[in-house]
């Protein structure tokens, strides 16, 4: 019995987009910025050591943990994003947000046994931020023949992290005229694979209903989980796709963005 699947569901972060390169390019402007203070510093062993350092102070209060795992946070939205949104459970972060930042830089300059004053911690913060947030965000590989081959489904995104950085980073790759919904963890209050989240986003939608649904994402505990958590089919973005064997029936493995078109046709027919 073949079904129609009209709505398409996709992870953002190493599903549709590829961010990588604009937070190194946060690094690489917070590192020269940087080496113009202290010239000894070497700009390449900077960019290096700053994300270590950084998730280091993360990960500090114990209060973060769950709170991190809940709403996939990560240690450089930390650096730059506002986590905007109307749940109190983020007023602690928002709170600790400049102390974190102050407290990250420092410990960049302190492991290459540079004592920085104020002024340039708070410098090397609005560097990396500036450098973070310029220029396009690149699709992830795939996505630009992905998007053509979808044809007139619709498309939306369901996606953990802050909503404020999450929905620029989706206007700076060029996606947002595509898209009918956009439905983050920080905005939401909940994370994947929790799947309230999918009825949200159907529900901006123009309440779709859930047997139009497949999942697309890159993460087998956030994406994949979270269909199965929803009672929905999925498509699963891996270098190393396991066999179909190896997958409940409602999951199909590909390895390139370009693939997932013809994966969701394959779902429609079990």
């Amino acid at each position: 019995m073949s079904r129609s699947l009209t709505v398409v569901l996709c992870d953002l972060d190493e599903t549709l987009i590829d961010e990588s390169p604009n937070v190194r390019a946060g690094y690489r402007a917070a590192a020269h910025y940087a080496a113009d203070c202290f010239p000894s510093i070497d700009t390449d062993q900077f960019i290096d050591l700053a994300p270590v350092a950084v998730r280091e102070i993360w990960w500090q209060p114990d209060w973060l943990g769950p709170i991190t795992e809940r709403y996939g946070l990560s240690a450089w939205d930390g650096l730059s994003e506002e986590f905007r949104g109307p749940h109190r459970e983020l007023d602690q972060l928002r709170d600790w947000l400049p102390d974190y930042r102050l407290a990250a830089w420092r410990n960049v300059f302190s492991r290459l046994d540079i004592t920085a004053p104020r002024h340039v911690l708070d410098e090397t913060a609005r560097a990396f931020s500036w450098g973070r947030h310029k220029g396009r965000v690149r699709l992830a590989r795939g996505v630009a023949q992905m998007l053509p081959a979808l044809g007139d489904r619709a498309i939306g995104v369901v996606t953990n992290g802050p909503a404020d950085g999450q929905e620029e980073k989706i206007h700076r790759a060029g996606l947002g005229r595509l898209l009918k919904a956009v439905v983050a963890s920080t905005a939401a209050g909940a994370g994947k694979p929790d799947p309230a989240l999918v009825a949200m986003c159907l529900e901006a939608m123009g309440n779709r209903r859930m047997d139009e649904v497949v999942i697309v994402g890159d993460s087998l505990e956030r994406d994949i989980q979270l269909a199965q958590n929803a009672g929905v089919p999925a498509v699963w973005i891996t270098p190393s796709p396991p066999p179909a064997a190896n997958l409940p029936p409602t999951v199909v493995a590909v390895a390139s963005a370009t693939n997932v078109a013809h994966a969701i046709a394959r779902l429609e027919q079990r």
